[in-house]
């Protein structure tokens, strides 16, 4: 299957949002580590693992 890395940098926030936004967020940013904030492949593996058939059927029907 190969290495999957996500990295979400583009976040679209409206005004009306922001104070939410602030608080919940980038408020939590500050009090979480690198190593809270992110996920490695073993804390995922048995759900990729599970999810991979359905992935497959799924790259084969659009090969078709």
């Amino acid at each position: 299957m190969g290495r999957y890395c996500h990295i979400a940098d583009s976040y679209h926030i409206y005004g009306s949002y922001f104070n939410e936004f602030e608080g919940r967020f980038l408020k939590a940013l500050q009090k979480r580590t690198f190593e809270e904030r992110t996920m490695r492949y073993d804390d995922m593996q048995e759900f990729m693992e599970e999810a991979r058939p359905g992935i497959l059927a799924k790259a084969r029907a659009l090969a078709r």
